[in-house]
């Protein structure tokens, strides 16, 4: 079967496209992530009118940039996925103190943190002739609650929400990209290309395209002698 040297062009010309905009699929999945790196690299520490403090995971490190973070933080482990570090302080409060007991030699003095109807630590303070001591007792454990939830942006944010009395200044939560698992699938477009010759010196150049549905492929051979050839082949 002959085939003329425009029907071949065509050929050609319709794979070149597909290439062309394979090109430009990758072009624009490097700017998406491009711009994705450039939002988490100039995030900061925010606090909402809610109390949550929010900030992006910055989610495009190495392994080897990960590991390097948990060496730092001198814990053991292997195959590390995410890690978080959440720099906290209490706030500074002047109160008058709750309690205040003084008699002659004797002057004792109890004063809650942050407050009295909420109280995280309980200070005393006691005086009795020439005994004098000071008592710290921490009333209750401190609950910081952390939630990851993925924005509009295609970003992931963390959460976190702690008592009032609790300062966060900084939060720093990394983690290896998010690679799902690409499915395989059952189409697929095929493209390729060879040189011929035979023991008569005569040579061609060809063009295979076709597709491939599961484990089928069926390609068509058009070459520069034109000719123009069919093929079906099954994967086993």
């Amino acid at each position: 079967m002959r085939v003329s040297i425009n029907k071949i062009a065509i050929i050609i010309l319709v794979c070149l496209i597909f290439i062309l905009n394979k090109c430009k699929s990758n072009e624009i999945s490097e700017l998406k992530s491009d711009i994705h790196k450039s939002i988490i690299k100039n995030d900061k520490l925010r606090l909402d009118k809610d109390g949550i403090y929010k900030k992006y995971v910055s989610d495009s490190l190495t392994k080897k940039q990960l590991n390097k973070k948990v060496r730092d933080l001198e814990i053991k482990v292997k195959k590390p996925i995410i890690v978080e570090k959440i720099v906290f302080r209490n706030r500074d409060i002047k109160k008058t103190p709750d309690t205040v007991y003084i008699k002659k030699d004797t002057v004792k003095i109890v004063d809650y943190y942050p407050s009295k109807l909420n109280p995280f630590i309980q200070y005393i303070f006691n005086k009795e002739k020439d005994s004098v001591y000071s008592e710290f007792k921490f009333l209750k454990d401190v609950e910081i609650n952390v939630v990851i939830n993925e924005t509009d942006l295609g970003v992931y944010e963390s959460n976190i929400k702690a008592p009032d009395f609790i300062k966060i200044s900084n939060v720093d939560i990394n983690m290896l990209p998010n690679k799902k698992i690409d499915k395989v699938k059952n189409f697929g477009f095929i493209l390729g290309a060879g040189y011929q010759k035979d023991k008569y010196k005569n040579s061609n150049l060809t063009l295979n395209t076709g597709i491939r549905y599961k484990k089928t492929y069926l390609q068509v051979q058009a070459t520069t002698n034109q000719s123009i050839g069919i093929s079906l082949s099954k994967e086993f």
